[in-house]
């Protein structure tokens, strides 16, 4: 992006993530601390444009590694993510199970949680962004391209 287009945005209120809060090459944990942010629609159908949703959240774990194998996803360079009830980010209530449409181009979020001492602290940060709704039967999961793709990619080009 040039250096020109860049700073309008900014001057008129985009914020660009900090390289800090970018975690290529992360290896997934067994654990539900991942996260993605978006506005779900109740269909596939490219004739919605002016659907209206609410943002929705999802915390879940990774697929096993064992979904790697039965599907068409590297390890290498994707993340298999488990489907969770999604939650309004409004109300934080959960919503009723539904296919989760219009996700592609969120982020996945890793959420690292460390106690220190008594104070519990929390970080997030980026490690893919999902590219697709795969469904299985009646089985669904989000697939997340990883981050270190790009970042690689930007990286040989910027050298």
């Amino acid at each position: 992006m040039d250096i020109s287009i860049a700073e309008s945005l900014i001057g008129i209120g985009y914020k660009y993530l900090p390289h800090e809060k970018i975690l290529p090459y992360h290896s997934e944990l067994e654990t539900p601390q991942y996260a993605i942010v978006g506005f779900t629609k109740p269909t596939s159908d490219h004739n919605q444009e002016n659907t209206q949703t609410n943002g929705s959240y999802i915390i879940s774990s990774m697929a096993p590694d064992n979904y790697y194998d039965n599907h068409l996803y590297t390890k290498e360079e994707n993340f298999i993510i488990s489907y969770t009830q999604p939650q309004e980010i409004i109300t934080g209530i959960k919503t009723k199970s539904k296919k989760l449409y219009n996700m592609s181009g969120s982020g996945l979020w890793y959420i690292s949680i460390t106690k220190n001492h008594e104070t519990i602290e929390n970080d997030y940060h980026l490690i893919g962004i999902i590219t697709e709704l795969y469904i299985h039967k009646r089985q669904q999961f989000l697939i997340a391209s990883k981050i270190n793709l790009l970042t690689d990619q930007l990286k040989a080009a910027i050298s």
